[in-house]
């Protein structure tokens, strides 16, 4: 599949800048939707993954160090028209600059 121990912004860069992906979203598995509470809850996070809109999993946490790999179909963006993903926040600058800032 992927490459090796990549990081969360690694994953996120090869998505949007190699793959074509416009919109991607993250789930925390925490219940969390707000940016500020789910970058603040890292310790929390329960198998954390990277979706598409259609709620479709792209990448997901390893549970080793902070490494990511890809998964399903995450050659093939998708932005249909389409609810965004239950639980999950915009992987948006916001989010990213609160990972940051919470040291993720």
């Amino acid at each position: 599949m992927g490459r090796d121990e990549m990081t969360f912004y690694e994953v996120i860069d090869l998505l949007e800048k190699q793959h074509g992906h416009t919109e991607l979203w993250f789930y925390s598995g925490t219940g969390e939707t707000e940016p500020d509470l789910i970058a603040n809850n890292i310790a929390n996070w329960k198998w954390p993954k990277i979706l598409k809109r259609n709620g479709r999993a792209v990448a997901e946490f390893t549970g080793k160090g902070k490494d990511w790999e890809f998964m399903g179909d995450y050659k093939t963006p998708d932005n249909d028209p389409c609810s965004p993903p239950w639980g999950a926040c915009r992987l948006d600058d916001e989010f990213i600059s609160l990972c940051n800032f919470f040291n993720y």
